[in-house]
């Protein structure tokens, strides 16, 4: 996290893989309620076909107060096995 002084901006951007804590999207909150941004958006890989990390960093910002965050998990299509996965047929 940078410790800057605070400017207004159009958006703040929560990067992915935030520690268990959620210590990204709690300063990123903060931000938002000091009036920094009006949008507060979560961004992160897929972890399963149907969650990532932008998911669930957006569920940290709506427990720490920030109403609709938006999300921009990568969603362009299946995850793809590391070599250690086994795929199985359907």
């Amino acid at each position: 996290m940078v410790n800057d002084p605070q400017t207004p901006a159009d958006v703040i951007i929560v990067l992915g893989d935030d520690n268990y804590g959620g210590d990204r999207a709690f300063h990123a909150a903060e931000l938002y309620r000091s009036g920094v941004a009006p949008v507060v958006v979560a961004s992160g890989r897929m972890l399963r076909a149907n969650v990532s990390l932008a998911d669930l960093i957006g569920h940290d910002l709506e427990s720490f107060g920030i109403p609709h965050p938006q999300s921009c998990g990568s969603r362009s299509g299946p995850p793809i096995p590391s070599r250690k996965q086994k795929r199985f047929p359907v």
